[in-house]
């Protein structure tokens, strides 16, 4: 991803609902930057007037899951409200998926988002809990693992995590999370939260 895109081009309509039917890193990866995500035909249209048109017609409505994320984050850009999503979010990702290269492509979401991202738990914070809590000053502490789609069987995780692990989140109110619902949380534009 370079800094300086301001357009992703999709497969999505501008006839139909401009719906995205496949979410994928560099649609993300767009939202969280504030760019512009359009349908393939703002491109076919502008060569065909032999000018730049107008964006605002062919912008996605959203995805499959979500609809408005890449709207709000574009117009937080431009008004240049925050940090970006994850600017109050510290974070560790697991580096265990089962898809290839996805904790490097959560790492860049996230530092694109303005989190601080650290490379695993910091175990030493649990000698110091009362102060470490308070340096955090109402940042989320996050970790994203490999979670199964059903939230409510968690022995069906791909990942599982350690006792130690557990400890710390418990210790740190730390919010675990499964990788979709950071992409839920791109799709929306909507910060993550404790529930």
């Amino acid at each position: 991803w370079k800094n300086n895109v301001t357009h992703l081009i999709t497969a999505a309509d501008a006839d139909g609902d401009r719906i995205l039917q496949a979410r994928t890193i560099k649609y993300f990866q767009s939202v969280i930057a504030g760019a512009w995500v359009l349908c393939f035909d703002w491109v076919e249209e502008c060569l065909s007037a032999q000018r730049l048109l107008n964006e605002s017609e062919y912008e996605i409505s959203g995805d499959i899951m979500a609809h408005g994320g890449a709207m709000k984050s574009r117009e937080s850009r431009e008004q240049q409200r925050g940090n970006g999503l994850f600017e109050n979010v510290t974070c560790v990702i697991s580096a265990e998926f089962s898809y290839a290269n996805l904790s490097q492509d959560l790492r860049v979401l996230f530092r694109m988002g303005g989190a601080e991202v650290k490379p695993k738990f910091p175990y030493v914070w649990l000698r110091e809990i009362d102060k470490r809590k308070q340096e955090m000053n109402g940042r989320l502490f996050v970790f994203v693992y490999d979670k199964s789609d059903d939230n409510e069987d968690e022995e069906g995780d791909i990942y599982d995590m350690t006792d130690k692990q557990i400890d710390f989140c418990q210790k740190f109110d730390v919010l675990a999370i499964g990788y979709k619902q950071v992409f839920d949380a791109i799709s929306n534009y909507t910060p993550l939260a404790k529930q």
